[in-house]
């Protein structure tokens, strides 16, 4: 072989029945010949097959539970080198002869591949059959149970949760109507600030390493009780000597159905209200409503009685015959509404003080109403003075109100013995004509182009057609006031 002329010849070149010699040459003077060949050596190669085997500490997990892998190789010389795989995918950096991992999902097929060392190694790389992961998981749920589920105002409730798949140390957060409350993460809870309908769970995290998903919440747990809702509408005033009853249903119409009532003199509802269904005296008062759980709400009802007032008659009235006269009621008081019976010779038979126009006296009963509904009757009898006045006669009343109270809001003439009226005319004290009409029973209310009048003295003229056919013409002034 070219360049092996030493000695010694060292080769990694030779396959098996490869025969080795040697020729030499001798330098020695006497040799005759000068070369001998040796006899030959037949080599015979051997050869071993590596191979590599894995083992692992487990091969059925929990969700992100830790396996370690082994490899025990076979020809592997003196420092075989690794790379693990899975699925067929190297690992990156996992070339040591243990692999340990907690990132296996399940089904996954975990493998190495050995690359030997040996000389005789052939070939020089083995990869290990797989072996397959399963992973596992358990379903955490969690129950609750409560000492109460039906609770008044400012009781105390405790609830209890029983955790299932939770770990060795699960953790809690309780829930009122959905919303966490603050800093309750233990397994018991218990409050006093329940209402009725509030609903209670709690959500649990299990810290078991199966756990699939980590979490779970309760079913809720609805409180009943809690203060009952108790709506009182006041009755209406009553007129004496009637009475009022506090049990009638629309005194508490709107509260919550169910509820048992009491009633009450005072608010500690501690001296019961002997005639509930008759209270003739005005007052305060106070009505309980309790549930069947024994939850109660108690809350005032005024009772309010109108005393009576006694009719009176009054002076007898004087009048002239087919003269106009105001007549008067007295005032009780506001909010009162006025009927005088009957309504022959009077104008507005429907207000305090009507203008009375008669050739006959009556006796009027004047019907006093409050804005209750309670009733005064007055008497006043209204005699004739004098003879009858048969000739045509205008008035005007020397001052009117224009305010909207419903009495002499108007300035208008009343009229005897006249058939028409050709005009009435109101001028203000710069001579400006502010009103007119010729409609008998019409008059002015104090507006003029659209803006109510100032307090002064105003100027009215009238003509008329009287009965007889005759003009009839008259002038005056009236007052203004507001």
């Amino acid at each position: 072989m070219a360049g092996q002329t030493a000695s010694t010849f060292t080769t990694s070149n030779l396959a098996n029945g490869d025969a080795v010699s040697v020729k030499m040459t001798s330098n020695d003077p006497c040799a005759n010949p000068n070369t001998a060949t040796s006899t030959s050596i037949i080599i015979t190669t051997t050869t071993v097959t590596p191979s590599v085997s894995i083992t692992a500490s487990s091969t059925s997990i929990c969700n992100s539970g830790s396996v370690t892998f082994t490899a025990t190789p076979t020809n592997g010389g003196s420092t075989p080198a690794y790379q693990w795989m899975i699925n067929g995918v190297n690992v990156a950096g996992q070339t040591a002869s243990t692999f340990t991992t907690s990132t296996l999902a399940n089904g996954d097929a975990v493998s190495v591949k050995m690359t030997s060392n040996d000389p005789c190694a052939n070939p020089t790389t083995a990869t290990s059959t797989s072996i397959i992961i399963t992973t596992t998981s358990v379903t955490p749920s969690v129950s609750i149970t409560a000492s109460s589920t039906s609770v008044c105002s400012g009781g105390s409730v405790t609830f209890t949760a029983t955790p299932t798949n939770g770990g060795s140390t699960p953790t809690y957060q309780w829930m009122i109507n959905g919303v966490n409350v603050a800093g309750q993460t233990a397994s018991t809870f218990t409050t006093s600030t329940l209402a009725s309908g509030d609903a209670l769970s709690v959500k649990m995290t299990s810290n078991d390493p199966c756990a699939n998903p980590t979490t779970a919440t309760s079913t809720t747990i609805t409180i009943t009780g809690g203060t009952p809702t108790l709506m009182i509408t006041n009755p209406s005033t009553a007129c004496e000597p009637a009475s009022i009853n506090l049990t009638a249903s629309p005194v508490t119409a709107g509260s919550d159905a169910g509820l048992t009532y009491s009633y009450w003199r005072d608010a500690a509802a501690t001296t019961p209200l002997s005639n509930p269904t008759a209270v003739a005296v005005a007052g305060t008062y106070y009505v309980k409503g309790q549930s069947a759980s024994g939850c109660f709400t108690i809350r005032p009802v005024i009772v309010s009685i109108e005393p009576s007032i006694n009719g009176m008659r009054y002076p007898t009235v004087t009048a002239t015959a087919n003269s106009p006269m105001q007549l008067n009621a007295r005032n009780i008081g506001a909010g009162y509404s006025y009927l005088w019976s009957p309504p022959a010779g009077l104008d507005f038979p429907g207000i305090k003080d009507p203008v009375f126009k008669n050739n006959t006296g009556l006796e009027y009963l004047i019907t006093i109403t409050s804005a209750a509904g309670c009733v005064t009757v007055d008497t006043l009898l209204v005699k004739i003075d004098g003879p009858v006045i048969n000739g045509p006669m205008v008035f005007v009343p020397k001052a009117w109100s224009p305010n909207n109270d419903g009495h002499n809001d108007y300035l208008f003439p009343f009229v005897v013995n006249i058939d028409k009226i050709n005009y009435f005319r109101i001028y203000n004290r710069w001579g400006t004509k502010v009103f007119e009409t010729n409609i008998i029973g019409q008059g002015w209310d104090g507006i003029y182009n659209g803006k109510p009048q100032l307090i002064d003295v105003y100027t009215w003229t009238i003509e008329t057609l009287a009965t007889a056919g005759y003009i009839y013409k008259a002038a005056g002034t009236s007052v203004l006031l507001r």
